[in-house]
């Protein structure tokens, strides 16, 4: 806004959309800028456990073999409940918010990668995610058909791990 203008910045803001699997969870972080209705959710298409969660956020998670979208749908309740922590995270003082972020993609990539791309120490990580765990019950808490859906995904996963032990 500041460097071109408020105009041109609505205008190159109305040039934005934005595609995404039914759960993606990284397009609710932060602040987005795309206008809601030019937002797509479509079908997921990699998912088929919970261990494939990772996979919402692929952009091949809502693309046929043709390479044609999967049918379209409205944002899943797993995108919108990162959505609702991201909005939580955003009421929090700037230096806190930072060591919970960091903390949270450094675990997300798999190493000590912050979002800028700085080194992130075990006790940051330790630290932001102390601060992380209480926010998501918290969020969580305040939704009941999520916390029905967890309840609901958490039992199926564990039927399907007890089915899968072998019996001694």
């Amino acid at each position: 806004k500041k460097r071109h203008g408020e105009i041109s910045y609505k205008t190159a803001v109305e040039k934005m959309y934005g595609f995404y699997s039914d759960n993606d969870y990284v397009n609710p972080l932060g602040v987005s800028i795309i206008p809601h209705e030019h937002e797509y959710y479509f079908k997921n298409s990699l998912i088929h456990n919970i261990w494939d969660i990772g996979k919402f956020h692929y952009p091949d998670d809502y693309l046929n073999d043709n390479g044609s979208f999967t049918e379209q749908t409205e944002q899943g309740e797993f995108s919108k409940y990162i959505d609702d922590v991201s909005n939580e995270v955003e009421t929090i003082p700037p230096k806190i918010r930072s060591v919970i972020a960091d903390s949270v993609m450094a675990v997300a990539q798999g190493k000590k990668a912050s979002v800028d791309g700085s080194s992130v120490s075990r006790g940051e990580v330790l630290a932001g995610l102390t601060l992380t765990a209480p926010l998501l019950v918290s969020v969580l808490s305040k939704n009941e058909k999520r916390k029905k859906i967890l309840n609901e995904t958490i039992n199926e996963e564990l039927e399907k791990l007890k089915e899968s032990v072998p019996k001694v």
